[in-house]
């Protein structure tokens, strides 16, 4: 953005707004002269200038005529995890109270396949003469 090209900050500026483009900017500008005026209009002046279909209006006049909360999406967002960590919370702590272990995450790799894997280390282990219980029962040498 050049700070001193008006037309560059109001464009950046509309263009912020979803469906807003350089021509409807452009447009709006030759239609209504400045920022302070596109924003005072109405939702049928600016469905006048050609170009601005229903959408772009509606997004253009609630962009302008909201209330703004510089915190709505930060506090939204941490609403959503701190409901997310207490739904976890609550599934483990029932889960310790009925004695009953927590499910594992699903993972990718089947049940088969990993029992195939235990296995298939059993025998190497076998074939190597290693076993981690028996040096578990060894100790240290």
């Amino acid at each position: 953005m050049q700070s001193g090209d008006p037309f560059a900050v109001l464009s950046d500026c509309l263009t912020a707004v979803r469906g807003v483009n350089k021509t409807d900017v452009l447009t709006l500008s030759s239609t209504f002269g400045s920022l302070k005026n596109i924003i005072d209009c109405s939702m049928e002046e600016l469905s006048l200038c050609p170009g601005l279909g229903p959408r772009k209006v509606k997004n253009l006049y609630e962009t302008f005529h909201a209330p703004f909360d510089p915190t709505k999406r930060k506090k939204q967002k941490t609403e959503a995890q701190i409901e997310s960590f207490l739904s976890r919370k609550v599934r483990t702590k029932k889960s310790v109270t009925s004695g009953t272990e927590p499910e594992p995450a699903p993972t990718s790799t089947s049940t088969a396949a990993a029992a195939s894997a235990t296995k298939g280390k059993e025998k190497a282990d076998d074939e190597l003469g290693t076993n981690e219980e028996e040096e578990e029962e060894a100790g240290p040498s």
